[in-house]
């Protein structure tokens, strides 16, 4: 019964709101700002754009170059164990995992 007047009470305050309309030419004027700073930069300003709105064009460039070297130098901090033992994955061999010699070298 709670939910019900929680249900009526909220739709009774949003039908007393009524409707918010923008003022006139907002929408144009907003338009036309964008398009002034898209005409602004060249190609790599409207690329910066689409891929991080808002911000300078070196930013995405800058986040792609740091996650770049973070993942380069994890990559080389952190070795792959399975490498070092000469196993590893390889697309010329198939897979040679099976149960028995996981048991095998279990029972060593």
């Amino acid at each position: 019964m709670q939910d019900m007047d929680d249900w009526d009470f909220t739709a009774r305050a949003l039908a007393r709101l009524g409707a918010l309309a923008p003022p006139p030419g907002l929408e144009r004027r907003l338009l036309d700002a964008y398009a002034a700073r898209m005409r602004r930069g060249g190609r790599l300003t409207r690329l910066a754009e689409l891929v991080w709105p808002g911000m300078p064009a070196w930013a995405p460039g800058a986040a792609f170059a740091m996650a770049l070297l973070l993942g380069v130098g994890v990559g080389m901090a952190l070795p792959d164990p399975a490498m070092a033992e000469g196993g590893g994955f390889s697309l010329a061999r198939p897979p040679s995992f099976s149960i028995e010699s996981l048991l095998a070298e279990e029972s060593r």
